[in-house]
């Protein structure tokens, strides 16, 4: 934009060519704040999906641990149990 805005002062130009110039550097500068404001937009809601997907994954890995532990706990009082009953009948002997 300063290069358009430079070239209207550094050469003899007719006041239509000089508007036109200016006007063109306005519509370049708007075009730019456009493009950067929709690519502020994407970036955020990139960030705000990322987030999402991390806490799903986040969420979904404390499930699976917990049900982990619920599986090992279950085989922990098969295998106490298993282990229990025998030394029951040993003491009664």
């Amino acid at each position: 934009m300063l290069t358009l805005v430079g070239i209207c002062d550094s050469f003899l130009l007719s006041p239509l060519l000089k508007g036109m110039v200016t006007l063109s550097a306005f519509f370049l500068l708007i075009s730019n704040l456009l493009v950067f404001g929709a690519n502020q937009y994407n970036l955020k809601k990139s960030m705000e999906f990322t987030q999402m997907q991390l806490l799903l994954q986040k969420e979904s890995d404390s499930a699976e641990y917990y049900e982990m532990l619920r599986e090992q706990l279950r085989l922990f009082s098969v295998l106490f149990h298993g282990f229990l009953y025998p030394v029951r009948n040993l003491r009664f002997l």
